[in-house]
């Protein structure tokens, strides 16, 4: 049995020299989580997201526009009877741990405060490393595991596209459906043509060519340019590639860091984007991010103004201190929790591409 002298000792060495910063490198290895946490979207930013209301996250949104309104004259009757625009949306918090243990037998092998820093830091990384694999998972889940995140797939849909894609017809519990504009994403598919040769081919087939897509997508997100235009592009490393291979055959990369975008809206990024994890190049100034996590068939179009990643509380990160395993002997045990929720509040300034999941495949 581990006693409690050396418990103390394990936690005062984990607390000093290997927790902190944990929060920071558990965000530094998703490279979406990086930059949401970077542009201050992993917390809300006003009262209204701060609040926690119990078992579900809740959020307002604007859905339609005032009525009371038009021109005038200085004698004239003005309508005044309120509208109603706005809706509460909401979702249940999502929930990740991940945990790690010591039995005796590494506390006796490591005796020396540098060894036990050496074996804790070991420990934590691991379950960290699971933490981060998990939450960047989240980040795309389609929300059928109901105890974590509502994911990209499922915000970033529409009512014509929801069924193919298997997620839910409704989002933040309000029904998408086709008099609902700002709840509906803008949504390319066609996972027969999208395929990876057409993608990248500069043959006859122009429509079906991802530059040709990405303009369309781009236009479509942008119909509401007062509400903003996408400020990242998050795809696979499929896609990607067949990006940067049209991109290649028509001598479009070929351009130093300092050059702004071209005729295609084509650029690199700026080097403060290129340290964040992200591919060297761009699309008319939104940075394309390869996310591992990523579906291989997926290119999204996100509005980050409409983005948010939401803690319960006003803590990122929660850990529970060692205790010893309720069904194994002379073993500690600790766990890591994060609990949380993803918000899109207006999925109309977002979209995705959805191509041929066979032929963008990595």
């Amino acid at each position: 049995m581990i006693d409690n002298s050396a418990l103390t000792q394990l936690e005062n060495i984990t607390n000093t020299y290997v927790l902190p910063g944990l929060v920071d490198s558990i965000f530094d290895g998703s490279p979406l989580l990086k930059r949401w946490r970077s542009r201050g979207m992993i917390r809300g930013r006003d009262p209204i997201r701060d609040a926690v209301p119990g078992t579900q996250f809740e959020w307002r949104v604007r859905y339609a526009k005032i009525s009371a309104k038009g021109t005038t004259s200085p004698r004239a009757v003005v309508p005044t009877a309120p509208t109603n625009t706005t809706k509460r949306a909401s979702l249940a918090w999502g929930m990740y741990f991940a945990g790690y243990s010591i039995d005796q037998g590494e506390q006796d092998a490591n005796k020396t405060p540098a060894a036990i820093a050496n074996m804790m830091k070991e420990k934590i990384d691991e379950a960290k490393d699971a933490l981060i694999d998990i939450m960047g998972d989240g980040l795309h889940a389609d929300g059928s595991d109901t105890d974590g995140i509502v994911g990209l797939p499922q915000a970033v849909s529409n009512y014509s596209t929801y069924a193919a894609e298997a997620v839910s017809a409704t989002y933040g519990n309000i029904t998408r459906d086709s008099g609902i504009s700002f709840w509906n994403a803008n949504v390319l598919r066609n996972t027969s043509n999208y395929n990876y040769a057409n993608l990248c081919s500069s043959g006859s087939t122009v429509s079906y060519t991802l530059p040709y897509l990405m303009k369309q997508m781009w236009g479509l997100c942008n119909q509401h340019r007062a509400h903003g235009t996408p400020t990242i592009i998050v795809t696979s490393q499929a896609f990607a590639d067949a990006y940067e291979d049209w991109a290649l055959s028509k001598g479009s990369l070929q351009m130093s860091s300092k050059d702004g975008p071209n005729m295609l809206g084509i650029g690199r990024a700026d080097p403060q984007t290129v340290d964040l994890g992200f591919e060297p190049f761009t699309y008319k100034q939104a940075p394309i991010l390869v996310d591992p996590h990523c579906p291989t068939n997926k290119m999204y179009f996100l509005n980050e103004d409409r983005v948010f990643l939401q803690p319960t509380g006003s803590n990122e990160l929660r850990t529970t201190p060692l205790k010893e395993s309720p069904n194994q002997i002379g073993v500690k045990v600790a766990q890591f929790f994060w609990r949380g929720q993803m918000a899109l509040t207006e999925p109309r300034t977002c979209g995705v591409i959805i191509g041929d999941p066979s032929t963008l495949s990595w």
